[in-house]
């Protein structure tokens, strides 16, 4: 006995909910984008840009930001800049001589998605 061929309908809509349940369940720009690894902070003394900069590995492909924050001591981290996807370094001129400061950065998406934040970096702000 002969076996109908599906119909149209009966292929189309379990690729239709498949491709929903795939958008809605972390598939497409749902999924966290990969954490940073800080490779290096260092101090710019004067003769061009002084402050504190920080290179890192940027370790995903489909971030849209990366955001920088830095604390001093024990304090909490605080939010200081936000530099644009493929970037990998940020530079700090609001620091102040002498002080100590530590890193951190993290992968961010418009969906909302955050990566896990990177290893840190402490620094000592070089004189001006």
């Amino acid at each position: 006995m002969r076996r109908a061929a599906p119909s149209l309908p009966s292929l189309v809509v379990p690729f239709l909910v498949a491709l929903f349940l795939g958008a809605s369940c972390g598939g497409g720009d749902g999924g966290a984008p990969a954490a940073p690894t800080i490779t290096e902070g260092f101090p710019m003394p004067s003769g061009g840009k002084s402050g504190i900069h920080l290179v890192w590995d940027d370790r995903s492909d489909d971030e849209d930001n990366f955001e920088v924050q830095r604390k001093t001591g024990a304090e909490e981290y605080k939010w200081i800049g936000t530099v644009a996807f493929n970037t990998n370094q940020f530079h700090d001129g609001t620091v102040t001589t002498g002080q100590t400061y530590s890193y951190q950065v993290r992968a961010t998406k418009k969906s909302g998605a955050v990566s896990g934040w990177s290893n840190s970096v402490t620094v000592t702000a070089p004189p001006p």
